[in-house]
């Protein structure tokens, strides 16, 4: 019987059993879906449409052809319903025809409903939906006619919702909406994407660079619309190619040929994107040397792999607040950033950069609340940050935390011989290697990136006495090194390895309980007077030397140690865990004795006989 069934028949038949002899065809037919709306229940209209997903599901009818057909239907009913009238809308030249629009007259004299008044004094109209993949929530791109020409702009859902909100929001922007016409734009949007479920077109968008799913890439991905914030606009735009592909390879093959530099900073560029591949951690490359040295222009090379490289585009100076850092990396999210001249924000953050490099290489801005007191939607970034500056970016004293997230490179001599040559050629070709890179990943087993990284890893663990972040950090940048060589410069050699053990730091230099002891016999080495109590020693006495053991007062070694950028208790923890430190009977660090017949608290220190030797030989000990 279903193989012959027709509307005429449906229309006999109960709806338990009309939906039991629904087929692949006629579940498609139009008395299926009018008889939603002659249900008064909405409890049974609600049984009825479940009644029939069950059956589609039965029938292997695919869920998205059923929805689209019963979202067609539901604007099919308001549209034929509401206010009795049936227009639509009417604009030259619109980039999108004939909307249904209720009552609403909608031409070229702009947007007015009788009753209600002027919605618009010229044409506007949603054209776009637009759902973000990463905050699941709906943007609206809206089009209208001014200046003689239709513009477009995309603000969130909630703001063509709200009186307030769209005055605000698309004042500035040119569309003409005052407090007064603001209600009746409101329901204009409102009504006009109701009534067109299947004719304004939804898309897929992101506000964001990067990896969106495993092989979806922005911004490589024709699939998926950018919809990000305006101010980003610059930077988006930014991300773009320009010239000639063969060209650049050859340019730049000539400069990596004559420097190691250049090489590691399109090392560093290249290892953004991989790092949320082989699950690896953001780090931060550093070149830093005197000027004319070329560092800028490097930089420069280095970000035209993946678009104009100028300054004020992919390069950023480093005048900026931590909270703008957040934004840039977070929009940038798997693609490298370059920023120029670190000493610039010192201003902001002092001598000191452990902070900045903690908080750019931990990957997620901290927490903040909206205006209305809700949390903000955290932050989040995984790319490889590239600086440049006149002096290193971690200190002595730094924290071993912050020279684990860094690898910096001291320039004893030219980045590039050219500069002015070369920023020539690279503003005119750019863009280009950084889509065939990402090409290469996309159609990549990631399970033998992951497996080739290992063996890279495991190798600098071996031949160099690093930690395993510092080792991380260049894997990656050596990785994408080799994959840059296989896909674009595929006449080059490998970077030597003998050439990069200067540019790691070795365990004992990040072990900071190594640091503070050698701060600790520096200090002592350096104020040899302060320890011992004859008549010459006009100034203060800090403790004595005795036995191998240095006697300090807590006070004393409490000032210095701050002074160092040294935390006191961290501090006494690591050297009693290393053996260094001596404990009182009660098994406290302080001890309460007399140097030189005044009673205090002091701390007692082991030097190694070295340190020991040094001292007897500076001076006779009167004790």
């Amino acid at each position: 019987m279903s193989a012959f069934l027709t509307e005429e028949d449906l229309q006999l038949l109960p709806d338990d059993e009309m939906i039991a002899a629904l087929d692949e065809k006629s579940i498609f037919f139009d008395e299926v879906y009018i008889r939603i709306f002659d249900f008064e229940s909405q409890i049974e209209k609600t049984k009825y449409i479940a009644h029939l997903r069950q059956r589609a599901k039965e029938l292997k009818i695919h869920p998205k052809d059923f929805e689209n057909m019963l979202r067609y239907w539901q604007a099919k009913y308001i549209n034929d319903t509401k206010d009795g009238i049936y227009n639509n809308t009417n604009f030259t030249d619109c980039p999108i025809t004939a909307l249904r629009c209720g009552a609403w007259e909608a031409d070229d004299k702009g947007v007015r409903k009788e009753g209600v008044g002027t919605a618009c004094t010229h044409p506007i109209v949603p054209v776009e939906r637009l759902y973000n993949l990463d905050t699941e929530t709906e943007k609206l791109k809206l089009a209208f006619f001014k200046d003689r020409r239709w513009q477009y702009v995309t603000v969130d859902r909630a703001v063509c919702a709200d009186k307030s909100s769209i005055v605000k929001s698309l004042a500035n922007r040119g569309v003409e909406v005052t407090s007064k016409n603001a209600g009746a734009l409101v329901e204009y949007i409102s009504d006009v994407v109701t009534l067109n479920p299947q004719d304004i077109p939804r898309r897929d968008s992101v506000n964001r660079m990067g990896w969106i799913t495993p092989k979806t890439f922005m911004p490589y991905d024709e699939t998926i619309q950018y919809d990000g914030d305006q101010s980003f606009n610059g930077l988006y735009d930014a991300i773009t190619q320009k010239g000639d592909f063969d060209e650049w390879v050859d340019y730049c093959t000539r400069l990596r040929a004559d420097s190691i530099y250049l090489r590691l900073q399109m090392a560093a560029s290249f290892a953004s994107p991989l790092l949320e591949k082989i699950q690896a951690l953001p780090f931060i490359f550093h070149l830093w040397g005197g000027t004319g040295t070329g560092k800028t222009v490097g930089l420069m090379v280095a970000m035209s792999i993946w678009g104009n490289p100028r300054l004020g585009k992919l390069v950023r100076t480093m005048d900026m607040t931590a909270n703008n850092m957040a934004l840039i990396a977070s929009f940038l999210n798997s693609l490298p950033f370059a920023g120029d001249e670190l000493q610039i924000i010192k201003r902001r953050w002092g001598s000191n950069y452990d902070d900045i490099v903690m908080f750019l290489c931990e990957g997620v801005d901290r927490g903040r609340n909206t205006s209305r007191s809700t949390a903000e939607r955290l932050k989040t970034w995984n790319n490889a940050f590239l600086f440049t500056g006149e002096e290193p970016i971690t200190k002595t004293n730094s924290g071993g935390g912050v020279k684990n997230r860094v690898i910096e490179a001291y320039v004893d001599d030219k980045v590039v011989s050219d500069g002015n040559a070369v920023v020539s050629f690279v503003t005119e070709h750019y863009g280009t290697a950084g889509a065939e890179f990402i090409r290469y990943i996309q159609k990549s087993d990631i399970r033998a990136l992951r497996k080739r990284y290992s063996e890279i890893f495991k190798t600098l663990l071996y031949q160099y006495n690093v930690t395993e972040k510092q080792a991380m950090s260049l894997a990656v940048m050596l990785l994408a090194d080799e994959i840059a060589r296989e896909v674009i410069f595929i006449t080059e050699e490998p970077i030597p390895t003998d050439s990069i053990g200067k540019f790691l730091v070795s365990e004992k230099e990040v072990d900071i309980t190594e640091r503070a002891y050698d701060f600790i016999i520096d200090l002592v080495s350096r104020n040899l007077n302060r320890f011992r109590n004859d008549e010459n020693n006009r100034g203060e006495i800090w403790g004595k030397i005795e036995n191998g053991v240095v006697i300090i007062n807590r006070g004393v070694l409490q000032e210095q140690l701050d002074k160092g950028g040294f935390d006191m208790t961290a501090t006494l923890k690591k050297l009693d865990a290393k053996g260094c430190l001596i404990r009182n009977s009660q098994g406290r660090f302080t001890h309460q004795t007399k140097v030189f017949g005044q009673k205090a608290n002091y701390i007692k220190i082991t030097v190694d006989p070295d340190t020991q030797k040094i001292c007897e030989d500076d001076f006779d000990f009167p004790f």
